[in-house]
């Protein structure tokens, strides 16, 4: 499975068989990885977001190919002002419902917060 996450340190180590590996310490916890070539692009990124294939047998999870940084890929879209207003609007009436009891309270309440919100953004023109 492809996996996105922070890498944090990638330091060598050796099985009891004598074979060597690296120890991946992730956003996503501990993970080892076999491949020196890939523990290699890992260790370049360190402190970055990247995005690996992750196979997991038991409790072990080995990271077996590194595809590439995260921030080439993901592209932050600003939300739109109608998106904040009905963000802003949907937390206030969780924390107006939150707080009242009866029904004509909570309305009472949303239309004081309506108009304090009206005057506000009045103000802001």
């Amino acid at each position: 499975m492809n996996v996105i996450m922070e890498i944090y340190e990638v330091n060598p180590a050796m099985s009891k068989s004598g074979r060597e590996y690296h120890t991946i310490t992730t956003s996503k916890g501990s993970m080892t990885c076999f491949e020196e070539e890939v523990a290699s692009a890992l260790a370049k990124n360190k402190g970055k977001l990247v995005e690996a294939e992750v196979k997991e047998r038991g409790n072990y999870r080995n990271i077996t190919k590194f595809i590439g940084l995260v921030e080439e890929k993901i592209q932050i879209k600003k939300p739109s002002k109608d998106q904040l207003d009905l963000a802003l609007a949907f937390l206030a009436l969780a924390v107006l419902s939150k707080e009242s009891s009866t029904l004509e309270d909570l309305k009472k309440k949303i239309s004081t917060y309506l108009d304090l919100y009206k005057s506000i953004k009045d103000s802001l023109k």
